[in-house]
């Protein structure tokens, strides 16, 4: 790596600001390829002398606790757990439940006898989730459906009380959130706060108007982005792995809690983000698949009637992942999982170059072969992007072949590094 910031942070025994900060950094890391973040957490009573030999021996591990008992390092690893038959004899409450994924979560919900599910969101139901309630509804399942905000506690509190009037609040689901994507150095206080807020803020409003529901599961909806890394949403990122740290405190109390990542998820009823064919397109180049309502319900009975505090639930073909990074030390955190049988030629190794190799070269041309040259490699970069070099040409918009903003600061971090050179200033604009 060429540029390489070690982070030292104290107090590990906080798993939630632990974890949003180590989610922050990862979605960092993701926005340049020529940027390596090794993070270490001291404990109380840390042998700092084992991090001279572990250096030495140990290149390229970046996530590391290190404890009175030694070194620990973050590594995904699979779980060794079949997802239990999901029972449910009470009610659900499901925050962001009128958007497409809590739809989906509804109807599982109803699948595994939840005889009533209240479903909390800011907007009034639209015409396919009124359809989606009829059904239910149809086939025996109580629906509450309740405008209001998570993190207001009156609104809290009233969807509380609505799913107690049919039967005991046996679960509730946190999906509750909202995005604001966008490259790090454009992030305000402001736009970090509203994000962080609709994830974090609304999860501790619910713990204390739930307080009192001591039998009740907690599920967190959290984002592959914080253990993965995702250009463009570090605040995002930062915010659900919050939720990941919440999950192993509430634990730690006795509070039967999960955080559980998701990868893309298109559910069956309407479409959310990862429903765009370009944004399948772009994570297939990471050897990410979407799940399908099919592929996530046992993921969620797995969450909802497991036991572990965290999940990352991801479809997903690590050696490719690991193929595409590279050379960098984000790879090291599916290296447990990329040894494992593959589908092979879902992504291309990513071919390391050094920062301000475009720039060099078109240096080296006739100024009449500079164009060319340049559009010849956008049209690349830019088809990587969106997983589709063929639907790049010059009369056609960023917007219209379904680059989005995640998408766009990724291809502003490659070119930064293409032309890392003196006089130069990368900016991603549609000008259609």
């Amino acid at each position: 790596m060429a540029d390489t910031l070690v982070v030292v942070g104290g107090r590990v025994e906080v798993p939630p600001l632990r974890m949003a900060f180590g989610g922050m950094l990862t979605a960092l890391e993701a926005e340049g390829a020529d940027r390596g973040l090794v993070v270490l957490a001291l404990t109380r009573g840390a042998n700092v002398g084992v991090l001279t030999p572990w250096r030495a021996g140990k290149k390229g591990k970046t996530r590391v606790s290190i404890t009175a008992d030694g070194v620990q390092m973050a590594r995904l690893v699979a779980v060794d757990e079949q997802a239990p038959a999901w029972q449910l004899d009470g009610s659900v409450l499901i925050t962001g439940g009128l958007g497409a994924l809590g739809l989906s979560v509804a109807a599982m919900a109803a699948r595994s006898g939840a005889k009533a599910i209240v479903l909390i969101g800011r907007s009034q139901p639209d015409e396919v989730t009124r359809r989606v309630i009829k059904d239910l509804e149809a086939n025996g399942t109580a629906v509450v459906t309740i405008a209001g905000d998570i993190t207001n506690p009156l609104d809290c509190t009233r969807a509380i009380d609505a799913a107690r009037v049919v039967a005991p609040l046996e679960a509730i689901f946190h999906l509750a959130g909202i995005t604001d994507d966008q490259a790090f150095e454009r992030i305000t206080p402001e736009s970090f706060a509203r994000v962080f807020s609709a994830k974090v803020k609304g999860a501790e409003v619910l713990l204390k108007a739930a307080e009192c529901e001591a039998n009740a599961k907690l599920v967190f909806f959290s984002s592959v982005s914080a253990s993965l890394g995702s250009a463009g949403q570090v605040s995002y990122a930062a915010a659900n792995g919050y939720l990941d740290g919440l999950a192993h405190a509430l634990r730690a109390r006795g509070v039967d809690a999960t955080s559980i990542s998701w990868g893309p998820w298109v559910p069956a009823a309407k479409g959310g983000l990862a429903a765009a064919g370009a944004a399948a397109k772009a994570a297939e180049r990471l050897g990410v698949r979407t799940l399908g309502d099919e592929q996530a319900e046992p993921l969620l009975s797995l969450a909802a009637a497991g036991s572990q505090a965290h999940i990352v639930a991801v479809s997903a073909d690590f050696q490719a992942f690991a193929a595409y990074v590279g050379h960098h030390p984000r790879a090291n955190t599916v290296e447990a999982l990329a040894g494992s049988t593959s589908l092979p030629g879902t992504a291309q190794a990513a071919v390391a170059k050094p920062k301000g190799w475009l720039a060099n070269e078109l240096s080296t041309l006739p100024a009449d072969e500079r164009v060319d040259r340049l559009r010849d490699v956008l049209i690349e970069i830019v088809g990587d992007a969106i997983g589709d070099r063929h639907a790049v040409t010059d009369d056609i918009g960023f917007a219209d072949i379904g680059l989005d903003s995640i998408m766009a600061i990724d291809l502003r971090a490659k070119l930064a590094q293409a032309l890392a050179a003196e006089g130069y200033r990368v900016v991603v604009a549609d000008l259609n």
